[in-house]
């Protein structure tokens, strides 16, 4: 007879040490008014419009199509709704899915000083959880700031995105899971326990997504991500709301999230200003449909040919000058939408980059524009490592066939947080050339008017109706 050893059990480390992080954490999200200062909503419309605009453009590009056919066919209560598709509604958590797949299914959507792209899963789990559970606009909107006021956090206190890729091999964005737990547990209303057990649940189902992603064909698996947070938080809240429960300390516990993603303990420094800084106030919104260290060469780029009278024939060489971290991102990527020299070759031909020139194989393949990718380098620049090294800010040179030099430091890239040339109005604008041809000019400045509204008395019913009868085109 074989004899098997007995197991010998580990020792359980239960007891949680230093800074007790998900409590503070989970008692802030239940504890917080949901009455924000004016500036602080007036930025949460200015997100979640620009948001949706992405969510409508997505829809028609792979990943947005495919992901709609997808939770289509999934079936399932019909709760919230999936934006850009008529009035077809899913449960929540397929919603959010969605959703935030179609936000990121073009590099349009808005990133944050902390860097990835927090806003399309926010975004998303918000609006499919205020639907399904009938909040009132203001209550919308204050979810999305308290995801934000998470998210971003966290991702600091982990070391941030570029740590998180050198040395785990990770994109930061798996981190917003906790945002979206966050956003959806408030809207469900969960007690303090309950939002600490919806922590724990997200740090289960959190996508820690390899970021082999920067490196595929199309931008699929990188919108997909974004989709899966959304629908891992939101799951993760809706399950603690019907009792299921986790680690009560998931966070500061031996073995738990900063143990996993920190190497140890996170003070309190990270987060002492919760309550008093929205981090939503540092979002950073695109106007141009690229990765956004693109962004700063390209304005710099269009600014010196209608300054100086250049036209692409008469280019005989470009640099883009960017920090370290940006030109790792965009340099000669197999992705056209981040990859520098395919989207300002495109922008600087065509004379803009939005979602169509972007995804346009055609532009891609014209003469001219070849010939003009052929001529640009992108070079890590030591100076704009010093001066700004998260500021996404470039420097563009241009030499034409005359044997002259132009050059000009572009040090934000339109719509960052720190250039201030960011208005309701731009982003409508950016709203209805996004959105409009898929809607229809008349529906969307209907999302237009019940997102302008939400902060006053306006309904999140209001919203989702407009967005549900404007189906496609």
């Amino acid at each position: 007879m074989t004899v098997i050893d007995e197991p010998v059990d580990e020792p359980v480390r239960e007891a949680p040490r230093g800074y007790p992080l998900t409590e503070r954490l989970a008692r802030y999200c239940v504890e917080r008014s949901t009455d924000l200062p004016a500036a602080v909503s007036e930025q949460a419309k200015w997100v979640l419009l620009d948001e949706l605009g992405c969510v409508v453009a997505g829809r028609g590009l792979p990943p947005g199509r495919l992901i709609a056919e997808y939770v289509a066919a999934l079936g399932g209560s019909e709760q919230s709704t999936v934006v850009g598709v008529g009035d077809l509604r899913v449960p929540e958590a397929n919603a959010a899915l969605a959703n935030a797949t179609s936000s990121h299914a073009d590099e349009i959507d808005g990133s944050h000083v902390t860097e990835g792209h927090p806003g399309a899963s926010i975004v998303a789990t918000a609006l499919a959880v205020a639907q399904a559970r009938q909040r009132t606009g203001k209550e919308l909107l204050s979810a999305i700031v308290l995801g934000y006021d998470i998210g971003t956090r966290l991702v600091e206190a982990a070391g941030g995105r570029r740590h998180l890729i050198t040395t785990r091999h990770v994109h930061s964005d798996f981190l917003h899971t906790f945002a979206c737990a966050a956003a959806a547990g408030t809207l469900l209303g969960l007690s303090v326990d309950e939002m600490r057990h919806a922590f724990a649940l997200a740090a289960a189902w959190s996508p820690a997504t390899p970021a082999v992603f920067f490196a595929e064909r199309e931008h699929l698996s990188k919108a997909l991500n974004c989709g899966i947070v959304a629908q891992a938080g939101t799951s993760a809240a809706v399950l603690a709301a019907s009792g299921f429960q986790g680690h009560d300390s998931a966070f500061e516990a031996p073995d738990g999230v900063l143990d996993v993603w920190t190497g140890g303990h996170v003070g309190p420094e990270w987060f002492a200003d919760l309550g008093t800084r929205a981090a939503i106030e540092d979002v950073n919104f695109k106007f141009f449909s690229a990765g956004y260290p693109i962004h700063a060469p390209l304005r710099a780029g269009l600014d010196l040919l209608a300054e100086h009278g250049i036209e692409p024939v008469d280019i005989v060489r470009i640099e883009a000058h960017l920090t370290t971290n940006s030109a790792e991102i965009v340099d000669d990527r197999a992705m056209p939408s981040i990859c520098l020299q395919d989207m300002l070759a495109v922008g600087l031909v065509h004379g803009r980059l939005g979602v169509a020139e972007a995804h346009d194989a055609a532009l891609l393949d014209l003469p001219e524009v070849r010939r003009l990718r052929e001529l640009i380098s992108v070079v890590a620049a030591p100076d704009l490592d010093a001066a700004n090294p998260r500021g996404r800010g470039g420097r563009l040179h241009i030499w034409t066939s005359d044997g002259t030099e132009h050059a000009r430091l572009q040090e934000y890239p339109p719509g960052h947080c720190r250039a201030g040339d960011t208005s309701w109005d731009a982003l409508v604008e950016k709203f209805l050339d996004n959105a409009g041809a898929t809607l229809g000019r008349g529906p969307a400045e209907e999302v237009v008017a019940a997102v302008a509204r939400l902060d006053a008395g306006g309904d999140v019913a209001d919203l989702v109706a407009a967005l549900g009868a404007a189906g496609p085109r």
